[in-house]
C-alpha cells in the first residue's frame, strides 16, 4: 500500500526532475547557443574583413569554422529541444517532424505528403524515446532525400 507521504515524495521528485530539465534546457540555450552563434558571426565578419586577400587556406579554414559551428549549433538545438519537458507530448514533436521534412524536401525541390494519424497526438512520449525517435526520423528523411534521386 502506498501512503500519502510516498505519493508526495514521488511527486516532489518528479517536479524536481522537471525543474532541472527546464533549467538545463534554458542554460544550454542561453549560454552555449549564444556562444556558437557568436562564433558563426565572428567567422563571417573575419571573412568580410579579409575580403579579397583570402588565400585558399584561409577560405577553407573559415568555411570549416562556419560549417562546424553550424553543425554544433544544430546538434545543440536538438539536445535543448529533447530535454525540455514541454516537448514530452507528440503534439510538440509532430510540428518539428513536419518542419524538418518541409525544409529538407523543399530545399531539394521534392514534392511530399505527410500523413500522421491524429490520435497519436494525444499521447505522451518520454524524453529518451522522443530523442531517439527524432534522431532516427532525421536519418531516414535525410537518407531518403540524399539517395532516392526523387522529385
Amino acid at each position: 500500500m502506498v501512503s500519502v507521504a510516498d505519493g508526495d515524495y514521488r511527486l516532489n521528485k518528479l517536479l524536481a526532475v522537471e525543474r532541472t530539465r527546464i533549467r538545463i534546457a534554458r542554460d544550454l540555450h542561453d549560454d552555449i547557443s549564444g556562444t556558437l552563434t557568436g562564433i558563426v558571426y565572428f567567422s563571417d565578419a573575419l571573412g568580410k574583413e579579409v575580403g579579397n586577400r583570402k588565400t585558399p587556406a584561409i577560405e577553407k579554414l573559415l568555411s570549416l569554422i562556419h560549417e562546424s559551428s553550424a553543425n554544433v549549433q544544430d546538434s545543440m538545438s536538438d539536445i535543448i529541444w529533447s530535454i525540455n519537458p514541454e516537448n514530452d507530448k507528440w503534439e510538440h514533436l509532430l510540428p518539428k517532424l513536419r518542419r524538418f521534412v518541409s525544409d529538407i524536401c523543399e530545399s531539394k525541390g521534392i514534392h511530399y505528403d505527410i500523413e500522421i494519424p491524429e490520435l497519436i497526438e494525444s499521447r505522451n512520449l518520454d524524453m529518451e524515446r522522443r530523442r531517439n525517435f527524432w534522431l532516427i526520423f532525421k536519418e531516414i528523411v535525410t537518407n531518403a532525400v540524399r539517395h532516392s534521386e526523387c522529385n
